[in-house]
């Protein structure tokens, strides 16, 4: 991205490189302005007129330059080192947005970025990490109803849904009753550790599955014909024969599946997982070995997918771990090979 985007990088820098400038220039004309040695006040940048007719050999007896000030005192300005810190930072994260963003009008704003880092973070916070024992008892009754209900519809429709969502597919949960798909998606988040989950349970749009793995949406939006193969739709409603029902009892609503994704076969589901994660590891200076993993484990083929989605959202200390288990395998393995050889 930092190749790519040269130019653009080398201007922004510059940039702000600019206003650094200007702005210990205007503070060092005040302090000049200030002085009250009239000698110095010839250095004045302003007062060309009489800088002319000093000897060269004036400027460093009389003017030196103190490096050793802080750029807070240079700039007369205390917050200069948060305002260059948000300067780079939504620089770095304009170009990341149009990366990822298939469908954006424009380079976004400051304000559209903190909005959305604001929208993502309390929905996921307030709605799944927060939650106490009477909420947690609420999805898992939930989760049941859920079971229960596709399981009766059809067995195969039940392992497709619990597939799409062990391996990171995207489901989407069309209804009017916004606390009703909150409470699906919670309920089907359970399954998940939570690094894994990206929610969005009160969407006005569609938004794609690196964005919001759980969506949930209005009845009338419209699915992207080129993801519809590709993610598993359910529309929830009332039951007609519920005169009174509670949003968050999914007992009282009725699930319809408009679109379920195809269950790829594994060599093919395997080879899009394999180049997603080399990719990935590509970006990272140390990984966690998938392959060793697999074998330490026993895992087969079918496995890989889901593995492979939730080491993503496991938390640094876990994998730390894991590393450190699969060196000392590795130093052992040595030290047998080594003690056979002699």
């Amino acid at each position: 991205m930092l190749l790519n985007n040269y130019e653009f990088f080398l201007g922004g820098f510059s940039a702000i490189i600019s206003r650094l400038q200007a702005m210990a220039k205007s503070f060092f004309v005040m302090e000049q302005e200030l002085d009250d040695n009239n000698l110095r006040l010839v250095t004045n940048v302003n007062r060309t007129d009489r800088a002319q007719w000093l000897p060269h050999q004036f400027y460093p007896k009389n003017f030196v330059l103190d490096t050793s000030r802080c750029l807070s005192v240079i700039t007369n300005n205390r917050d200069i080192f948060t305002i260059i810190h948000r300067q780079m930072l939504y620089l770095l994260k304009t170009q990341t947005t149009l990366a990822h963003d298939i469908v954006l009008e424009g380079v976004p704003s400051q304000d559209m970025l903190m909005e959305q880092n604001t929208l993502e973070e309390n929905d996921l916070v307030t709605s799944h990490s927060t939650n106490t024992a009477p909420q947690t008892l609420l999805h898992l009754h939930n989760l049941r109803v859920i079971a229960t209900r596709f399981a009766g519809i059809s067995h195969s429709l039940l392992s497709m849904l619990l597939w799409q969502v062990v391996v990171g597919g995207q489901i989407v949960v069309k209804s009017d009753f916004a606390t009703a798909r909150k409470h699906f998606l919670l309920a089907l988040g359970n399954l998940l550790p939570v690094g894994c989950i990206r929610l969005a349970s009160n969407s006005s749009n569609y938004v794609h599955n690196y964005k919001a793995n759980f969506l949930g949406c209005l009845n009338e939006i419209c699915i992207p014909e080129e993801v519809f193969n590709e993610v598993f739709v359910i529309k929830i409603q009332p039951r007609e024969s519920s005169t009174e029902y509670s949003e968050e009892n999914l007992e009282d609503f009725d699930f319809f599946v408009e679109k379920c994704s195809q269950r790829d076969g594994p060599s093919r589901r395997y080879c899009f997982v394999t180049l997603n994660y080399c990719w990935i590891q590509w970006h990272q200076k140390e990984g966690i070995d998938i392959s060793k993993i697999i074998k330490i484990i026993k895992c087969g083929t079918q496995d890989s997918p889901v593995l492979l989605f939730w080491q993503s959202g496991l938390s640094r200390r876990y994998k730390q771990v894991v590393l450190n288990t699969i060196n000392t395998g590795k130093c052992s393995n040595r030290r047998i090979d080594f003690g056979n050889g002699q």
